[in-house]
């Protein structure tokens, strides 16, 4: 029996997948996709490798870039 890996980011991904290509992460935390849960979902930005609700800009924004520049109020 193989033992476990460890996840590509323990920060953004809470569960993985050993396969052909190596660790994948299955689920991501909340705010996080992709097969490294690195790349934040839409209504998040990324700030110091950390994937952030864009309400954090202003309360009343629900669309962001990585430029923290709100799009959509």
């Amino acid at each position: 029996m193989i033992g476990c890996l460890a996840c590509p980011d323990a920060n953004s991904c809470t569960q993985c997948a050993t396969g052909f290509v190596g660790t994948t992460c299955t689920t991501c935390d909340t705010g996080y996709t992709g097969a490294n849960c690195n790349t934040c979902i839409s209504g998040y930005f990324l700030s110091t490798n950390l994937c952030l609700p864009c309400t954090q800009i202003s309360s009343k924004c629900n669309s962001c870039n990585d430029g923290l520049t709100c799009l959509q109020c």
